[in-house]
């Protein structure tokens, strides 16, 4: 006897369940499980599929968010549409596993709430089939962890993104600067701008020549799995084969930046290259900073042994 859940006054899992022919209904009307012959009530109407009691406790629903039910980890209209999907399936075990995974491995990728929804209540349907249809119970608690893994993911990966875009933003608007030295150098930034002024009136004592954003080519590209630019190149007059580089950390409060920083300063290290770093901070007092760019300098020099 093959079932429909509106007609026949029955829950959409019981539905199922007597279109597959697990229940029956006798001529009394009352519905019992076909091989036990125990009733599944005393009135169909009141019937309720059995619900998946979750051992953590969301709140709400952690697919829409809205306030839970007591059906499990989902608030009660997710929980329909998750039934109504289940019962349109005729998928075999392995099938379902198969699709479970690939569906989870597609929603890393997706972008926006409703395609999220959607998938993650067909997911829900996916783990309910193979909870009560192949006692894989442990699928349920499965789906727990991976929607809220998910999310995280997926917020964690738009949340880079709108770094990326505002560090381009940012790095666009300087470059609309006319941050241009004293020497014509053309700059990304007023900082730079007074670093390049500062060693350019320190050339004629210390005898070196500057040029900026110059590729670190003592670093391999390939072994660091990247290329390294610097903001300056500083060679001496008496020895141009001999140079080191100076960088300007010059941005704050930018996780990306500070992590591309740190990466930098590790490679400088590793490949036991010399450079000069100057904080943000160091350049307000052109002074104070010709002083230290002089005292750095004259030390390199030395260790370097490059005659006066």
């Amino acid at each position: 006897m093959y079932g429909r859940s509106a007609s026949d006054g029955l829950c959409i899992y019981h539905g199922t369940l007597l279109k597959e022919g697990k229940i029956k209904k006798g001529s009394d009307g009352q519905y019992a499980y076909t091989d036990s012959g125990k009733p599944v009530g005393s009135s169909t109407s009141q019937v309720k599929a059995p619900y998946h009691p979750s051992s953590k406790d969301f709140g709400k629903c952690i697919v829409c968010g809205k306030p839970k039910s007591s059906m499990g980890p989902l608030c009660k209209d997710c929980y329909r549409h998750a039934l109504e999907e289940a019962a349109l399936s005729s998928e075999s075990q392995s099938q379902l596993i198969e699709h479970y995974q690939n569906l989870k491995a597609n929603m890393y990728r997706m972008y926006g709430d409703d395609a999220f929804q959607s998938a993650s209540i067909r997911l829900y349907a996916i783990a309910y089939n193979l909870s009560s249809k192949f006692h894989y119970g442990a699928c349920l608690s499965f789906f727990e962890d991976d929607i809220p893994d998910i999310k995280k993911k997926i917020a964690a990966k738009e949340e880079k993104k709108k770094l990326d875009k505002e560090s381009a933003e940012r790095k666009n608007d300087s470059l609309l600067k006319d941050n241009i030295s004293e020497d014509m150098h053309m700059l990304d930034s007023d900082g730079e701008v007074k670093i390049d002024n500062a060693i350019w009136h320190l050339t004629p004592e210390l005898g070196i020549m500057h040029v900026p954003h110059q590729y670190v080519t003592e670093i391999d590209s390939e072994e660091a799995g990247r290329t390294v630019k610097s903001d300056w190149k500083i060679s001496f007059y008496k020895n141009p084969g001999c140079h080191f580089y100076i960088e300007y950390w010059g941005m704050k409060n930018d996780r990306r930046y500070e992590e591309n920083k740190q990466e930098k300063k590790s490679l400088y290290d590793r490949y036991g290259i010399t450079y000069i770093g100057i904080e943000a901070d160091e350049i307000s007092d052109q002074n104070a900073l010709m002083d230290r760019l002089r005292r750095e300098i004259y030390k390199i020099k030395r260790s370097k042994g490059i005659p006066e």
